[in-house]
């Protein structure tokens, strides 16, 4: 009970998106726990899961700050020029780990 409110809080301050990326993690996990024809030392599991990983981190270290940084400079009435830069170079990264990924599940290579 303890633990309860500090995880409500969390999970509320994801926002509908984050809320969503953390149930995909969440269901991809127990499917590969219940599934026996599937597990975390396969090829295609474990790329998945760095793949995941990398694409939490793009979002929480680059994606999240920078549109922040840019929401803060446009209300200011000042240019975002290099933070657009950037959104687009990491938004690129995204949608490409994230295509990786479907391909990976769909496919399932070496499986």
């Amino acid at each position: 009970s303890g633990m309860a409110k500090p995880v409500a809080a969390t999970v509320q301050a994801l926002g509908p998106l984050g809320r969503a990326t953390l149930l995909v993690l969440v269901f991809g996990v127990f499917i590969v726990i219940k599934d026996k024809a599937i597990s975390f030392s396969d090829g295609w599991i474990s790329a998945a899961m760095a793949l995941f990983i990398i694409g939490l981190a793009n979002g929480f270290a680059v994606i999240a700050p920078t549109a922040l940084k840019a929401a803060a400079k446009l209300d200011a009435g000042e240019r975002a020029d290099a933070e657009a830069q950037k959104l687009r170079i990491a938004n690129t990264i995204g949608a490409a780990i994230v295509i990786v990924l479907l391909s990976l599940m769909v496919k399932k290579p070496g499986a």
